[in-house]
């Protein structure tokens, strides 16, 4: 079974660029570490260069990955 891509972005405060991040980094760990912020996609010159995830976020990714190997291991 083939999943269709989650969409990098849900809301508009998900998206920000490099320069905007490097001026601003001690914020945005801030909004991390107090759950405002649960991802960033990072754009450079309007194309997603990399994303940032809280580590609840990570945690939930890789637990949802286990579920998924644990299921197909048993196929």
């Amino acid at each position: 079974m083939k999943m269709s891509p989650l969409p990098l972005l849900e809301r508009g405060d998900q998206s920000i660029t490099t320069t905007h991040l490097a001026k601003n980094y001690a914020y945005h760990m801030a909004r991390f570490a107090s759950g405002e912020q649960d991802r960033l996609v990072v754009m450079k010159a309007g194309r997603p260069l990399a994303v940032c995830l809280s580590i609840q976020e990570f945690e939930k990714i890789q637990n949802e990955l286990a579920k998924h190997r644990d299921t197909a291991e048993k196929n």
